[in-house]
């Protein structure tokens, strides 16, 4: 599992965030209710609850609604088990419409493993797999369960991409070649076995977070 956002068809904003695995609470911060999405994005007013995990990996649940963290009594240092509420859907700090972002990383530095200013784990260490796979459309159903599991993606042997987008993951057995412009605020990452080539005319707008590994589609 990396870092995604996951949406769902039905009502918006009503729904309890719950932690994914036991772990102790290492920050909260949840006093925002500026919704800053698109253009005018404003990271540092993001609303989260970051969990550290026995197993070394570490979560973070973002945009979640004001005060819905320390109303239910979280404190940092804290225990949760897994399933236990943490907050309520929001649509808080950089975000477009109400919905959880949530990554799950291992950080370089457990003293050092997220960035404070937005509650982002990317920034501070790997982000991991597994994660969900075949989720049609990329939207999570309500009462549909889901496993995160190491994916068989069909990765073909060359996948050339172009266009804009804003968060995209491709994953080619031997080469990719790009023509590809990711949008500003978005992430993107390539993943190859061999080689990654980038075209003229790649672009990756400022604020973008982009990366590259040279791994095979489902090596860790």
């Amino acid at each position: 599992m990396g870092c995604f956002d996951m949406q769902r068809e039905g009502a918006w904003g009503n729904f309890n965030i719950v932690a994914a695995a036991g772990g102790w609470i290492r920050a909260i911060r949840d006093h925002h209710s500026v919704s800053c999405g698109g253009s005018s994005c404003c990271n540092d007013k993001n609303n989260y609850i970051i969990l550290q995990h026995l197993n070394g990996e570490w979560s973070s649940y973002v945009h979640l609604r004001q005060n819905s963290i320390t109303n239910l009594g979280h404190e940092v240092d804290d225990w949760v088990n897994a399933g236990t509420v943490l907050g309520l859907e929001g649509d808080i700090g950089c975000a477009t419409g109400s919905h959880l972002h949530l990554e799950v990383s291992r950080p370089r530095d457990t003293t050092d493993a997220f960035d404070a200013y937005d509650g982002v784990l990317r920034r501070k260490g790997e982000l991991l797999n597994p994660v969900f796979c075949s989720v049609p459309g990329g939207y999570l159903l309500s009462g549909t369960a889901y496993n995160a599991i190491n994916c068989n993606y069909d990765c073909p042997a060359n996948q050339n991409s172009s266009g804009t987008i804003t968060n995209q993951v491709l994953r080619a057995d031997n080469t990719i070649s790009s023509t590809i412009e990711f949008n500003s605020g978005g992430t993107g990452m390539y993943r190859a076995g061999t080689e990654i080539v980038l075209s003229p005319g790649f672009l990756a707008k400022s604020g973008v977070m982009f990366t590259a590994q040279i791994k095979t589609c489902n090596q860790q």
